[in-house]
């Protein structure tokens, strides 16, 4: 995947202590940057570096 462009658009959701996350209504074709962080007991990790996913 080649990105021509930087990803514009930003999807948010709430930190949880599940082991995944699903992101509805994504645009089919838009590359997202994605970051996870993890949440336990001590709170909060920093958040990973972005990695570019195109929606499909």
């Amino acid at each position: 995947m080649t990105a021509t462009t930087a990803p514009t658009v930003i999807v948010q959701s709430a930190q949880t202590t599940a082991a995944s996350n699903i992101f509805d209504h994504l645009t089919p074709g838009v590359v997202y940057n994605v970051e996870a962080n993890a949440v336990g007991s001590a709170g909060p990790s920093d958040w990973s570096d972005p990695v570019p996913h195109m929606a499909m």
